[in-house]
């Protein structure tokens, strides 16, 4: 394997396990807010009423 294979599996390596550290990091920091987004019910609104007015 050559030099240059090594530093690219090694950045290669490294920027999945910086995104995973994010991601990772990101649920940690937001997880309330995830939670209430996933079990938002939001409340049923009334059916529309609709006037038909007839003019002469």
């Amino acid at each position: 394997m050559s030099a240059f294979s090594q530093i690219a599996a090694v950045i290669f390596v490294s920027a999945f396990l910086l995104a995973g550290w994010t991601i990772g990091s990101m649920f940690a920091a937001y997880r309330h807010k995830i939670a209430a987004a996933l079990l938002f019910e939001p409340m049923p609104r009334d059916q529309p009423v609709t006037r038909l007015v007839q003019r002469p």
